[in-house]
């Protein structure tokens, strides 16, 4: 599925967003693989930016997405080893939901 909203065309990630797939992304990025983390976040990116690709004003997949639980679990990212990762989910928080970098200490 995540190879799927990563790779495919709008239309299929709109088909596999409305057949539950944003839940399921979301729950791969509970995972503790680094590997996976990193395919999934680009996914999220994919689906966000597809859902900027509508005559909507509002971002439906966007909205999906932090219903879900989604920007809650990127929010933990950011606090991640792995800087890929970190950068990642500080990418898409900022690009799509106007979050700041937290700080660590």
């Amino acid at each position: 599925m995540i190879n799927g909203f990563d790779k495919g065309s709008c239309c299929q990630v709109w088909m596999i967003a409305e057949q539950g797939g944003i839940e399921v992304l979301v729950e791969a990025l509970k995972e503790s693989d680094n590997v996976l983390l990193d395919m999934a976040l680009r996914a999220v990116s994919q689906v966000l930016l597809c859902g900027t690709d509508t005559k909507k004003e509002e971002n439906v997949l966007a909205n999906k997405f932090e219903d879900v639980g989604g920007v809650k679990v990127l929010e933990e990212l950011q606090k991640h080893e792995n800087e890929r990762i970190h950068e990642l989910s500080v990418s898409i928080l900022c690009k799509y939901y106007n979050v700041e970098e937290i700080m660590i200490d």
